[in-house]
C-alpha cells in the first residue's frame, strides 16, 4: 500500500467516525485532505465531490474565517475548479466570495 493509499485509508476511517459523531466542522476538515489525496491520485471528479460536500456543510454558517481558511472551505474548492479548467468559477471561490 502506497503512502497516498494509506492516507486515504485512515482519512476514510476518520470521515466515518466524524459522520457518526455528526461533527460537521471535523467532517469538513477531513474532506479537504481526502479531496487532495484523490486529486493527487488523478481522481479529480471524486476530489471535487468531497470539496462540494464540505462546502454544503459549511456554507449555511456565517463563520467567514472557517469558510475562507486556506486549508478549509472555499479556497480548496477554487483550486479544484481551477485544476479542472473551470476558470469561470475559480476566481470567486479562490477569493472566498461566491
Amino acid at each position: 500500500m502506497g503512502k497516498t493509499d494509506k492516507a486515504l485509508y485512515y482519512l476514510n476511517k476518520a470521515y466515518k467516525l466524524s459522520k457518526a459523531e455528526e461533527d460537521k466542522r471535523e467532517i469538513v476538515k477531513i474532506l479537504i485532505p481526502l479531496a487532495q489525496a484523490e486529486r493527487y491520485k488523478g481522481n479529480t471528479q471524486k476530489a471535487l465531490s468531497f470539496i462540494n460536500k464540505g462546502i454544503q456543510l459549511i456554507e449555511p454558517k456565517s463563520n467567514l474565517k472557517f469558510l475562507t481558511d486556506e486549508n478549509i472551505g472555499l479556497v480548496p474548492l477554487g483550486d479544484m475548479y481551477y485544476i479542472n479548467l473551470m476558470h469561470e468559477k475559480a476566481p470567486c471561490y479562490q477569493q472566498g466570495t461566491k
